[in-house]
């Protein structure tokens, strides 16, 4: 049985506080070892320089990954008698009054015969009444269940053989959805473009069509890409409905798991995995360095560390695609490096020589993803991406201390650990006392 979830807004002011502390106590180490480093490098530096070359680990992969699209012959698409009539579009949606409406019409015109189902999940405002305005079909829960709660509410009564899950800021165009894909794959990630105007979405704009254009691009084939975009993806039906007893319920990461929980449960007579196709989907992403912080720190962070353990089993699970045990150790890798990243990060700004030379060589690399993307960003997206993914590394980090904050207040909340998100509904006393403890471990 789920229990309501009454939020506990607090939490966000304490989880926010702990990662702008975690700004304020890196800037400090920055400064401080910045001041104690010796003004030439020796070799009691060698660690921490090679340390400092792992900067460059993403911008290699992306370029080996590339090398890998370009090379590849354009495939053709068979022929698929399958229509939109065996589609159901599930979009779980708490007070989204503003975007609600604009989405279900832009399915409805585009996937013309797809029933389409909203779940308003306890909205306080008109979401329900936009959804079917926009003529989509309305399941009203009674309290707030949360998005993985509210799609598996709904899923249980889909009989269509394929689902859409999408986010209520959603635009698609005039798509032709791939369901010949899904008789050799369980799920079908699409190129998940951001919109909107400013240096911040453009920043995101380029760093989405790396993610998918060459990344997801490059494990298509095999079926290892290793996340379905949360925003929007495609599935066989009966997949989903399998893992709703093991997927965990919780917000931050749920994309990952589910995607991950397709790989680490395919009988080995069965499909092949999760692909990608190159089909733009528009989403809204944040337009501030506030709203993206909060994001990356609260949101994408803590999910990632959430699954680390079922990247783990998909590592030495024995039947996984080499590509995609490969990918697992990739990002395990990073989780640790990040942290001796951090560390080594004052050598990178304490010496000149040492900064123009992963500079530029950082700057080459993402040029070469700049080309394989068709040069959609203007240029000055690539000469500060070098900084961007500094920023990104430190929301990384501060995401790993958020992790510990709500593992600590669900440790100590038994209570309601059998709960999806049950660290939203500890007493404040509890995260006090979580908040207090995490402060002490950095």
């Amino acid at each position: 049985m789920t229990t309501k979830i009454k939020t506990n807004k607090s939490r966000f002011s304490l989880e926010l506080g702990l990662a702008y502390l975690s700004v304020g106590l890196i800037i400090a180490y920055l400064v401080l070892a910045f001041q104690r480093l010796p003004a030439t490098t020796n070799l009691a530096l060698t660690i921490p320089l090679v340390v400092i070359l792992s900067f460059l680990i993403d911008g290699l992969k992306n370029v080996i990954e590339s090398l890998s699209v370009i090379r590849r012959k354009p495939s053709i698409k068979p022929f698929s008698a399958l229509t939109n009539s065996q589609l159901t579009v599930v979009i779980a949606c708490h007070n989204g009054e503003s975007t609600v409406g604009r989405t279900v019409k832009s399915v409805r015109q585009s996937l013309p015969g797809a029933l389409i189902i909203v779940v308003d999940d306890a909205s306080n405002d008109e979401t329900s009444h936009h959804a079917l305005t926009g003529g989509a079909k309305v399941l009203k829960l009674g309290y707030n269940r949360g998005k993985v709660g509210a799609i598996h509410r709904v899923l249980k009564l889909i009989r269509t053989e394929f689902v859409m899950i999408m986010d209520d800021d959603m635009i698609i165009g005039q798509i032709q959805l791939p369901y010949y894909l899904l008789d050799k794959y369980d799920a079908v990630a699409f190129n998940v473009v951001p919109t909107g105007k400013g240096k911040w979405v453009k920043l995101q704009r380029f760093e989405y069509r790396k993610s998918m254009q060459i990344g997801k691009n490059y494990h298509a084939p095999s079926g290892s890409v290793l996340c379905v975009s949360g925003a929007i993806g495609l599935f066989r039906t009966s997949r989903l409905q399998d893992q709703i007893e093991l997927h965990s319920g919780e917000f931050s990461g749920e994309d990952l798991e589910r995607t991950l929980l397709i790989h680490s449960t395919i009988p080995d007579s069965h499909a092949k995995g999760v692909t990608y196709v190159n089909q733009v989907i528009y989403t809204e992403v944040p337009t501030n360095l506030k709203d993206l912080f909060r994001q990356r720190c609260l949101g994408w962070g803590p999910g990632f560390m959430a699954n680390a353990w079922l990247l783990c089993k998909l590592l030495v699970r024995r039947s996984s695609n080499w590509r995609l045990r490969v990918e697992a150790f990739y990002n395990l890798s990073n989780l640790l490096l990040d942290i001796l990243r951090i560390a080594a990060l004052p050598i990178l700004f304490r010496y000149p020589l040492i900064f123009i030379v992963m500079y530029g060589s950082y700057l080459l690399l993402d040029s070469i993803a700049w080309l394989t993307t068709n040069r959609y960003e203007a240029y000055w997206i690539v000469l500060v991406m070098p900084f961007y993914g500094i920023f990104n590394l430190v929301t990384r980090f501060i995401g790993i201390i958020i992790w510990l904050y709500r593992e600590v207040i669900e440790l100590m909340y038994l209570k309601m650990r059998h709960n999806p998100d049950s660290y939203k509904v500890a007493p404040l006393s509890l995260q006090a006392l979580s908040f207090l403890m995490n402060i002490e471990i950095g």
